[in-house]
Parts: structure tokens; C-alpha cells; sequence
């Protein structure tokens, strides 16, 4: 290679190595920052706040960061605190120093107030530059309102009467009044529930002494959905000629009302039936809805004097296996009232003439599709609605002997693979031939219509 040719190929490589060092500085140098440590700080009235800046790196000199403060709802130039311009040195070889800011200690109830800083920019050492969090907002936190104390975790009330029907907070002044002070605490739903007494009042001389509001659960009968109970908020109107106190904001109290409706407001026969299904529950009251789901088995109706059943009474027995209710004096069934029965099997209503159910809803079993045996003999069922048992495709064992029946609708039968089926006592006994019906194809008059096997269908107009 020619000398000249080396001598240059030798002077672009350093030129080359030289611009790498200086990029690289130039980049190290860019990439230095300063931020605040905390986007946000609180302070109580009084106090100074202890304030942090952060460099990415150190340097090899102290730096000085210059902080300019500007009032927001709090009061400077000494009212509420301290607006002379803040610098916090960052000593050489150091990534981070504090400085303080003084707040101002009053007597006047304001509330809390704050203000915010910012970092300079045009103070900072060349290749430093400003990242978040930047600016920073400083709370002054009030020590001249009023101070509520709620018990435990909270204020919690039930419906019912008894332990944890009503729950206390206490209310008081934190500094004296030059006046009388009437605070007036009001429920927004008296209906679930009321706060006593209806008004508190601090003198000059008393304005130190804590008062009590009781929380009182109001008992209804209507169940509220969600098992953290309903939230009622107390607010907190207050009067006074002190200027420093009228009118000024202070917290509400939100309170939890427990509900009791889940199992206690259910028709009595049925509110007992669940307690005794749930061991070592004897107070409704204390029924979950984890309970309710727990209950397998049987829930047992029988010979009770239940005349009627409300929407509801049987909702969350989603594990229930087997329901009776034969010897009861049931006229009606509500519509749904078997709608959470999910697991149910067995289903027994009847028995008795003493029940005397004449008429049923067409959609009442539509939910049980577990079902597997349905006994609604011996009422007064003068009609069947047309798919009425379309949805119980694991029924195997009907009974409707005994009661009222003249007519059957067509295909009545058409999505059942019974095995046995008791239509007998009827007025409309015979029903006529039914298809796959065994070895008693006519279902006669007093005879029990028994399937040798899953009925194939079609039941259909042979019914």
C-alpha cells in the first residue's frame, strides 16, 4: 500500500475514534436528569414538608436546583406557607438532597389547601435537564375542622333487631369557636337507615368533648341484592356565627346496612325449613347466601300449614336435591318460584286433597331439567298449559292421578322419556291410546300407565 495511502487511512481512523468519544460524552451529558422525588406531598398544618430532588447521575461538582412555589387554594407570601424560592444543592458525587418547606399554623377551619412547585429550568447546569414528575403538589392538611372517628373498620348496622342493630361514630371540634356550632348529621336513606340524635351542638366551653351519632338499621322486607349490604351516607351540615366554621365542608360517613331479608323475610314454614337445614344457625338472620347454596338434600314442607308461597322463597337452594310439600293447603304457585332449583330431583306437591292446586303456570318447571320424578297428585288440577314439561328431559317418574283432568293438551308428553306415568282417578280417564305406553296401552280408567323402559315417543296426539 502507498505510504500516502496509510498515512490517511491512520489519520480518518483517529478522527473517527475522536468523534466516537465526543458522541458518547455528548450523549452521557444529555442524558443526565433531575425530577422531584414524589409527584405529590402532604404536610399538616404547622409542619414543613420535606422535599427531594433526584439526579439520574452524580457529578463531579454540586448542583444546584432552583424550586419556584405558586399557591393553588392555599395562601402565600406566609398566610399558609412559606412562597420564597426553594434551592436544594445536590453535593458533587451525589444523586439526591431534600430541603423543607414551612407550612403556617392558624386557627381558621379552611379545610385542606394546596400549592405546587416547579424546577427551574433556566437555573440548571448545562446537559441537565427537567423529567417527571415535575411539577410537584404539595396538601396542607387542615388541623382546624372538624374530626369524625368511626369504630373498628367502619360503621356497620343490621336490619335486624339485636347485636349490631345500631353502631356509633363520635364527632368533634378541633379547635375552639368564638360561637356556638350546630352540626346536623342526615341519612340519605332514612328508609334503610337513621342517625341520632338530629342534632350536635358545641359551645365555647364544650367544643373539646367528643359527641356520638348512633346509626340505627331500619328493618323492611324487601331483599337487597349483593352480600356487602347497601351503603347509606350521613353528611354533615354545619351552622355557626363563627365565620370559621359556618358552612364549611366537612366528611361524610358511609355505613353499611346489613340485610336481613335474604332468609328471614320468606313465608315462615319455608324461613324455618332453610334454618334447620343449616348447621349451627338457629337466628335467620344469620343465614348467607354461601349457606342457601350449601344445601343439598331435602328441604321437607310436608304437613305444614303453608297456605301460599311468595317469589323468592326458594331462591339461592341451587344444590337442593328434593323438595316436599305433600299435606300443605298450596292453592297457587307463583310464577318462578322454582326458578334457582337447579339440582332439584325430586319434586313432590300433593298427596293430600288437602292441597288444592287447580291451575298451573306453563313455564313453572321450565328450570328443573335435573328433575327426575314429579309427583302433582291428588289436587284439583282441572288443565295441564301445552308444554308444560317440554323441559324435562330427565324426568322418568310422573304422577297426576287424582285429580281433575278432563282433557289432555296435544302432545303433552311429546319430550318425555318416562318410564312411568299415573293418570288414574281423572275425570277424563281414559285418555286414549298412548304410543309405547307397555303392556297398558289404553291408560283405562283407575289404571296406572306403566312404561317398560324410556318412552321412544311420539306421545303426540295419541295421548
Amino acid at each position: 500500500m502507498p505510504r500516502g495511502v496509510r498515512h490517511l487511512t491512520a489519520h480518518s481512523l483517529a478522527v473517527a475514534g475522536i468523534l466516537i468519544l465526543m458522541s458518547i460524552f455528548a450523549t452521557k451529558a444529555a442524558a443526565q436528569t433531575v425530577r422531584f422525588s414524589s409527584a405529590t406531598y402532604s404536610v399538616s398544618e404547622g409542619d414543613a414538608v420535606t422535599v427531594g430532588v433526584i439526579l439520574s447521575e452524580t457529578r463531579s461538582s454540586a448542583t444546584a436546583v432552583s424550586i419556584h412555589k405558586i399557591p393553588l387554594t392555599a395562601t402565600g407570601f406566609g398566610v399558609d406557607f412559606d412562597t420564597s424560592r426553594l434551592t436544594i444543592t445536590v453535593p458533587a458525587g451525589q444523586t439526591s438532597a431534600t430541603g423543607t418547606v414551612q407550612t403556617v399554623e392558624d386557627n381558621r377551619v379552611e379545610g385542606n389547601e394546596t400549592f405546587r412547585m416547579d424546577i427551574l429550568s433556566q437555573n440548571l447546569p448545562d446537559g441537565v435537564t427537567i423529567v417527571a414528575p415535575n411539577p410537584t403538589y404539595v396538601t396542607i392538611v387542615d388541623d382546624d375542622s372538624v374530626n369524625i372517628s368511626e369504630s373498628g373498620s367502619g360503621t356497620s348496622v343490621t336490619e335486624a333487631s339485636g347485636a349490631g342493630h345500631t353502631d356509633t361514630y363520635t364527632v368533634v371540634l378541633a379547635t375552639q369557636p368564638t360561637h356556638s356550632v350546630t352540626i346536623i348529621p342526615t341519612s340519605d336513606t332514612p328508609a334503610a337507615a337513621t342517625v341520632s340524635p338530629g342534632t350536635l351542638t358545641f359551645t365555647t366551653s364544650n367544643w373539646s368533648n367528643a359527641q356520638t351519632v348512633t346509626v340505627t338499621g331500619v328493618d323492611d322486607n324487601v331483599f337487597q341484592s349483593g352480600s356487602g349490604g347497601r351503603s347509606v351516607t350521613i353528611s354533615h351540615s354545619v351552622t355557626s356565627t363563627d365565620t370559621n366554621y359556618n358552612e364549611i365542608h366537612i366528611p361524610s360517613v358511609t355505613a353499611t346496612v346489613v340485610d336481613d331479608d335474604l332468609v328471614c323475610d320468606r313465608t315462615p314454614e319455608v324461613r324455618d325449613a332453610i334454618v334447620a337445614n343449616v348447621a349451627g344457625i338457629s337466628n335467620c338472620g344469620d343465614v348467607t347466601a354461601t349457606h342457601l347454596a350449601a344445601i343439598t338434600g331435602t328441604l321437607d314442607l310436608d304437613s305444614t300449614s303453608v297456605t301460599s308461597l311468595k317469589l323468592g322463597d326458594f331462591d339461592g337452594l341451587t344444590a337442593l336435591e328434593r323438595l316436599d310439600m305433600d299435606y300443605t293447603k298450596l292453592t297457587t304457585l307463583p310464577v318462578g318460584i322454582f326458578d334457582d332449583l337447579t339440582a332439584l330431583t325430586t319434586l313432590n306437591i300433593g298427596v293430600s286433597r288437602l292441597t288444592m292446586l287447580t291451575t298451573l303456570p306453563a313455564d313453572i318447571f321450565d328450570n328443573l331439567t335435573a328433575l327426575t320424578e314429579l309427583n302433582i297428585n291428588n289436587n284439583r288440577l282441572t288443565m295441564l298449559p301445552a308444554g308444560i314439561f317440554d323441559n324435562l328431559t330427565a324426568l322418568i317418574r310422573l304422577a297426576l292421578n287424582n285429580n281433575d283432568l278432563t282433557t289432555l293438551p296435544a302432545g303433552i308428553f311429546a319430550e318425555l322419556a318416562l318410564q312411568r306415568l299415573n293418570l288414574h282417578n281423572n275425570p277424563g280417564a281414559p285418555f286414549g291410546p298412548v304410543a309405547n305406553a307397555g303392556p297398558d296401552q289404553t291408560g283405562s280408567s283407575g289404571a296406572v300407565v306403566s312404561l317398560s323402559g324410556a318412552a321412544t315417543g311420539p306421545w303426540g296426539n295419541n295421548v
